[in-house]
């Protein structure tokens, strides 16, 4: 009696059929529901019923193995087996999340599009506009940006300002892998914990898009190198801090700054606007413009 007639025998529960349907739904279903979130077909309903019952299966093994586990074995194999089911479940959960890890958006269908809003910038044109958005002939092309948004050339001006929807044409050229998230609206800016994490009504405090901005910026500011186990070289030296005034390096500064910066696309750029020595204490400002173009300013 192998291990699956064993957990049969001990739960009613024929573990084989479902690894007979999970091997069933990635040979022939998930690859319409990636091209279905991908914008290139339309939605297989049957795909994802069957995703999403598979799902609702691998908690209720989980259930069953919680309220049986002191009759079933404590075999290596068992807890092979439980290994076994705990990654099938993860990468259900990953299946029943792919509009976010691909980074696709929704308005009327999935597609590969960003979608959001996006503020003109001084001096900035229509044309230049959907070449950043990745146009290949943004001279035709700025025609559906401007009809999409009602927008007249007497409507907008040198000084910018103007919000407008816009869409990316390729995720993958903005290629923002920072964020997971459905692409739409300031999604793009990411969500975050706390820095200092806080707990209310039994769940954890999360920012939203904004402050996670703002957040970000402050971190990838203030990180000193060292500071980070998993990325050892990552931040401004140690050596910057505490140092006297006149051995302070402006280009090495501005530099190891941008180098924490790059480490999160969501961000667009990062400028040094200012600096300067009040008594005894030197400070640098930036100015820090995200993928959507909101402009923060810190002081480090």
């Amino acid at each position: 009696m192998n291990i699956l007639d064993k957990f049969r025998q001990t739960t009613n529960y024929n573990l084989h059929q479902f690894f007979v349907d999970h091997t069933y739904f990635l040979d022939n279903y998930l690859h319409s529901l990636i091209s279905y979130f991908k914008g290139e077909s339309t939605l297989n309903k049957n795909a994802y019923k069957e995703l999403l019952r598979l799902y609702g299966e691998s908690i209720k093994i989980e259930e069953v193995i919680s309220l049986c586990k002191a009759n079933l074995s404590s075999t290596t194999e068992f807890w092979d087996l439980v290994d076994d089911l705990s990654l099938i479940k993860t990468k259900l959960e990953t299946y029943v999340n792919l509009p976010k890890w691909m980074r696709s958006s929704y308005v009327y269908g999935y597609d590969g599009q960003s979608k959001f809003k996006y503020i003109m910038k001084q001096s900035q044109t229509v044309e230049g506009i959907s070449y950043e958005m990745g146009s290949q002939d943004p001279n035709q092309d700025w025609v559906e940006v401007a009809l999409s948004n009602s927008l007249m050339e007497a409507d907008y001006t040198k000084e910018g300002g103007n919000v407008l929807d816009v869409m990316q044409t390729d995720n993958t050229a903005f290629n923002i892998t920072s964020v997971v998230d459905v692409m739409v609206g300031d999604n793009i800016l990411g969500k975050d914990w706390q820095q200092k994490i806080q707990i209310t009504a039994e769940d954890i405090v999360s920012l939203g898009t904004v402050d996670t901005m703002e957040q970000s910026a402050e971190i990838c500011l203030t990180t000193v190198r060292g500071s980070v186990p998993e990325f050892m070289d990552l931040g401004i030296s140690k050596n910057f801090v505490g140092s006297n005034k006149n051995s302070l390096r402006f280009p090495s500064l501005v530099r190891e700054v941008l180098g924490n910066f790059n480490t999160d696309d969501s961000f667009k750029s990062v400028e040094l606007v200012n600096n300067g020595i009040e008594q005894d204490v030197a400070f640098y400002e930036f100015k820090i413009v995200s993928r959507l173009n909101n402009e923060v300013n810190k002081t480090l």
